[in-house]
């Protein structure tokens, strides 16, 4: 029962968060995104942390480096982006930092898979970060 109790706590924790992030997002961007409950899976940490440790790097998923790679947030954390797999990509320093400030090119962008993200990142994606990469890719 205890641990029921845990698990309800954990996801009422979650769906708040992403609440007070979509309404965030909605302030700043006018997009209204679905609200999700998606709880931080204990054994994703120890196994991103495992990698970390062994330096077994994903390799990124615009130009295949794995010297070195970043698990990238694709609905950020302050709009209620959760620390699950369903909510990253894997990048390289540079398309991590291109992709944080909207500034990858159009054919790096077109390298990325969306479809097996989480529903509310994809809805991110295609309102808010995908329009402003389009902005600057008229440039």
């Amino acid at each position: 029962l205890n641990n029921e109790l845990c698990d309800l706590r954990n996801q009422l924790s979650a769906l708040f968060l992403s609440w007070i992030g979509s309404k965030k997002l909605e302030t700043k961007y006018g997009v209204k995104l679905t609200l999700h409950s998606k709880v931080i899976n204990v054994g994703s940490y120890f196994e991103k942390q495992a990698r970390i440790a062994g330096q077994n790097y994903i390799p990124c998923e615009i130009c295949g480096e794995n010297r070195i790679t970043h698990f990238c947030h694709i609905l950020p954390k302050e709009f209620g982006g959760p620390d699950v797999p369903e909510n990253y990509i894997c990048l390289c320093p540079t398309h991590h930092h291109l992709f944080d400030h909207s500034r990858l090119l159009k054919s790096e962008w077109e390298k990325i898979d969306f479809s097996k993200k989480m529903i509310p990142a994809q809805e991110y994606v295609k309102n808010v970060r995908k329009r402003q990469l389009q902005t600057f890719w008229i440039e």
